[in-house]
């Protein structure tokens, strides 16, 4: 356990640091961009010197960060993405001596010649940050589909442990109680192969079982019940049917394999850009774009560019922020956005206030401060989404009159009872792998929609 929690801890933080190096290029390449122009427009050339020495610094500190960051993939095993980061310290490499030998035409006076060389070390450090995604996104892909895979796997190994309980049922009938016992051996080892099953997935998908509380509490009960069914062998008493607790184990196999198959169908859709993400993480992801763009105004702020180089960039950043005003107007208009904290049709009219200011050219302190403001309330308004699914808020009402209504006897789809049996064990030995993950969830749905408000 603490080995995994080790491993689990150390590729969190190999993730991180992924992403954080990513951005780094990302803003060295913007930062180079904008030096690149500067120099163009021949102004202070001792102040660009300096400037493009301090940035073939940062670069070189760069590379090491990424040649560390290889050493570590490597070490996980994920070579793949190691590979990538290598090709993009080798163009932050590139970017880095053409930096250098800007900053030296810059010395020189050469203006022209530094502003191409500058240009050609933007588009290096873009290449590098380039391949810094590609990698970091090839290796997303590739765990989601490992993890995809272990719940697929899951499934078909419950669905196989079902199949096994089935056939210890029908040993149990007319057993005797001697017999029951002897038979605990088989049922235990069971519980053991769920117990595996368990460990197995928690592994394959490197703790994140533990974030699908569904699942997850499904594999106890399934732990529980087959617990119980060996107690229930070896019990003299009767009080507790041995036959009838191999069925609720049954069903919770069952229930297990179809949760797992629901697991890797959502995750298939989440790689084909299919999740259907909700407005909080729709709010998440606008914040942290305008969260970019405050970091990008937050660097060309003391650069003290010039007026054509800096009009330049304010166009970028312009676009930018029309852009998060444009999506968070299309937001307010989803259900649910009316419970955030906010009206979000004000965030985007002040999203496209602050667009308006940027395309005057200039780059104010005010300007920065409302992308700040702006980028804290998005964050505000997303988390208080998150908030209402979980509230611990107590609230108290006043109670009124109430009538007093008939008890009335649950009926059996109110009790849970399902209203169309699933097919038992050996017909769905008969069919292949695929064929049989389609008739469970047909079944799924076909009790589901017969459930009081279910939906066909």
């Amino acid at each position: 356990r603490l080995e995994e929690a080790i491993e689990q801890f150390q590729r969190a933080a190999l993730e991180q640091d992924f992403r954080a190096t990513t951005t780094e290029a990302e803003e060295l390449a913007q930062q180079e961009q904008a030096l690149a122009d500067a120099m163009e427009a021949e102004d202070q050339p001792e102040l660009r010197a300096q400037q493009q020495e301090q940035l073939a610094q940062q670069a070189e500190e760069l590379e090491g960060r990424m040649e560390d960051l290889e050493e570590r993939l490597f070490e996980m095993g994920e070579a793949e993405a190691a590979e990538g980061v290598q090709e993009a310290r080798e163009s932050a490499a590139q970017a880095r001596q053409e930096m250098q030998q800007a900053m030296q035409q810059a010395q020189q006076g050469q203006n022209d010649e530094a502003g191409q060389e500058a240009q050609e070390a933007a588009e290096q450090m873009q290449q590098a940050a380039r391949e810094m995604q590609e990698a970091m996104q090839q290796m997303a892909q590739e765990q989601m589909e490992a993890q995809q895979e272990a719940l697929m796997r899951t499934a078909d190994d419950a669905l196989s442990l079902a199949r096994r309980q089935s056939e210890i049922r029908e040993e149990m009938r007319g057993a005797s109680q001697d017999q029951l016992a002897a038979m605990r051996a088989q049922e235990a080892s069971l519980l053991a192969g769920v117990q595996n099953m368990a460990e197995n997935l928690q592994l394959a998908t490197e703790g994140a079982m533990g974030a699908n509380r569904d699942l997850s509490a499904q594999m106890g009960l399934a732990m529980e019940s087959l617990q119980n069914t060996i107690e229930a062998m070896g019990s003299r008493r009767g009080a507790t049917s041995p036959t009838a607790q191999a069925e609720q184990a049954i069903g919770d196999l069952n229930q297990l394999a179809l949760m797992a198959i629901a697991g890797a169908e959502q995750m298939g859709q989440q790689s084909q850009g299919q999740s259907g993400e909700d407005v909080s993480e729709q709010l998440e992801q606008l914040a942290q774009q305008q969260g970019d763009l405050m970091n990008q105004s937050s660097q060309m702020m003391p650069m003290q560019l010039p007026q054509e180089a800096m009009s330049q960039q304010m166009q970028q950043m312009q676009s930018g922020q029309e852009s998060v005003a444009s999506d968070l107007g299309e937001l307010a208009d989803e259900p649910g956005s009316e419970e955030s904290l906010g009206d979000l049709q004000q965030l985007a009219q002040e999203a496209q206030a602050i667009a308006e200011a940027m395309a005057e050219g200039r780059l104010t302190p005010d300007v920065v401060q409302r992308q700040e403001r702006l980028f804290h309330r998005l964050l505000d308004a997303g988390r208080s989404l998150e908030r209402e699914e979980f509230s611990e808020e107590r609230e108290s009402e006043e109670p009124g009159d109430f009538e007093r209504g008939d008890v009335l006897s649950l009926t059996a789809e109110q009790m849970g009872v399902i209203r169309f049996e699933v097919p038992n064990g050996a017909e769905l030995q008969q069919l292949s792998p695929a064929v049989r993950q389609l008739v469970l969830q047909y079944f799924e749905r076909l009790n589901r929609s017969a459930a009081p408000g279910g939906t066909r």
